[in-house]
C-alpha cells in the first residue's frame, strides 16, 4: 500500500509556518495557544465567563502600563482609567497617537498632564510580544470571527495575519484572506461593543 501524502492545510502550510518564524531568536515572539490566552487573559476570574467581544488582553494591558509608567501609573485604578479610554476609542489616528506614546492624561486636578507609554520603544525587551492563533471574537450582529495568527504588544493586538493557501485552489486571491481580516470593514468595528478590534491594528494576507 503506498505511503499515504500530507494533506496541504492552511494551518500546515501557511499558519504554522508563521507561528515558527515569529518564535525564532531573531524575533523572539512568545507563543501562547487560544486556550491559554481565553483562560488567563479573557476569563473574569469570579464569574468564569470570558467576553469574546473583547480583544484587548486586560491583565496583561493592566500589568504593562504600571510597568512601563512608573510614578505615573502608580496602581490598577489609574490603569484602568486608561483602558477606558482606550476601550471607547474608534479612530485609527487616535490609536496610532497612543500606540506611539503621544497621548498624555491627567489622573486629578493638581497633578499635570503626563505622557503615557504604551510600548517601550526605547528597549523592546520591556515589552510582552505574544502571538496566538485560532483566536475567537464576536463582531458587531453576534457574528463571530476567528483568526489565523495574531499578534499583540503588550496586550494590544497590532497585527492580524490571515493564511491562505493556493494548494487548495489555484484561484484562490487575496480578497478572500482580506475578507477574513478581524471584523470585517471600519465601519463594522466601529458598531462593536467594546471594539471588536483597535483600529490601528493591521491585518495582513
Amino acid at each position: 500500500m503506498p505511503p499515504q501524502s500530507t494533506p496541504f492545510t492552511e494551518a500546515r502550510t501557511v499558519e504554522n509556518p508563521i507561528l515558527k518564524w515569529l518564535r525564532t531568536p531573531e524575533l523572539g515572539w512568545r507563543y501562547e495557544d487560544q486556550q491559554h490566552v481565553t483562560k488567563k487573559y479573557r476569563t473574569d476570574p469570579v464569574t468564569g465567563v470570558y467576553d469574546e467581544r473583547e480583544v484587548l488582553l486586560l491583565p496583561l494591558l493592566r500589568q504593562k502600563l504600571k510597568e512601563l509608567n512608573p510614578g505615573v501609573i502608580t496602581g490598577d485604578d489609574r490603569a484602568e482609567r486608561i483602558i477606558f479610554q482606550l476601550r471607547k476609542e474608534a479612530d485609527n489616528q487616535e490609536w496610532l497617537h497612543w500606540l506611539r506614546n503621544e497621548r498624555t492624561f491627567q489622573f486629578a486636578p493638581d497633578e499635570p498632564y503626563q505622557p503615557i507609554k504604551l510600548i517601550d520603544y526605547g528597549d523592546l525587551k520591556n515589552n510582552d510580544w505574544l502571538v496566538t492563533n485560532q483566536f475567537w471574537v464576536e463582531g458587531p450582529g453576534g457574528k463571530r470571527r476567528r483568526t489565523d495568527a495574531l499578534l499583540f504588544i503588550n496586550g494590544v493586538p497590532i497585527v492580524n495575519a490571515e493564511a491562505k493557501t493556493t494548494t487548495r485552489d489555484d484561484h484562490i486571491e487575496w480578497r478572500e484572506a482580506g475578507g477574513g481580516v478581524l471584523c470585517g470593514t471600519p465601519k463594522d468595528r466601529a458598531k462593536a461593543s467594546p471594539s471588536c478590534s483597535p483600529p490601528a491594528s493591521c491585518g495582513i494576507c
